[in-house]
């Protein structure tokens, strides 16, 4: 079974207090842009963008931006999830005359997903973008004085997703992205990044919490391919 066709047999699971995830993933994000302030675009890839930060940020309206670069070890490699249809990422940029840092945060989403999939998966997507965005304004992981824990950082930002779902009640967002964090922790190839966040959710104490949360909405360890 596919992606796409799991998602939507999850879908046709949901109780009768379906939510209009459209509408929840425009608060949400209304809500996150007040929450942050460094943030000044946030875009949907459509595959049509230019690679680089400094042509990316120009296509988007920036041309202006003087992309910042963390210091990643180049022997670490991310590795791939192949659950989730998710994708997302965060620039990190200085605009002429100001002298703190702005963001913008990129999403991406599967077109051949149903609505009500895709606007799930955008949501958890946001959130974990998002933890990205809190971690660069509070210098937590994502610094620009020397080389970055990628590793933290991917920890911090699924431990600020699930947290922000859990207390906005979204636990069919947060049951895919759990999925998803379980498939990595359990499946993914040994040594990358990818993995080696995922486990550190997994094997913390705060995993159950998450877990219960869900509850039956979703089977996580099913989604993830480990039930």
């Amino acid at each position: 079974m596919d992606t796409r066709q799991q998602y939507e047999r999850l879908l046709k699971r949901l109780p009768p207090e379906r939510f209009d995830y459209e509408a929840v993933f425009h608060r949400i994000l209304e809500a996150e842009r007040r929450r942050h302030r460094s943030v000044k675009l946030v875009h949907e890839l459509s595959g049509a963008e230019p690679r680089g930060d400094r042509e990316l940020l120009a296509f988007v309206g920036f041309p202006e931006a003087e992309p910042l670069l963390w210091t990643i070890d180049d022997s670490l490699s991310y590795g791939s999830n192949r659950l989730v249809p998710k994708g997302g990422m965060v620039k990190a940029a200085r605009l002429p005359g100001d002298d703190k840092i702005s963001t913008f945060v990129f999403l991406k989403c599967q077109e051949e997903t149903s609505p009500e999939t895709r606007n799930c998966v955008l949501i958890a997507v946001l959130m974990h973008e998002m933890g990205h965005v809190d971690d660069i304004e509070r210098g937590k992981h994502l610094r620009f004085d020397g080389p970055i824990d990628i590793v933290a950082a991917e920890e911090y930002a699924h431990r600020y997703a699930l947290r922000r779902m859990m207390r906005e009640n979204l636990r069919f967002p947060l049951g895919f992205l759990l999925g998803s964090i379980l498939k990595d922790a359990r499946l993914g190839d040994e040594g990358t990044v990818s993995r080696e966040s995922a486990t550190r959710i997994v094997e913390s104490g705060e995993y159950k919490q998450f877990r219960q949360f869900v509850g039956d909405l979703v089977n996580v360890e099913e989604t993830a391919g480990v039930g």
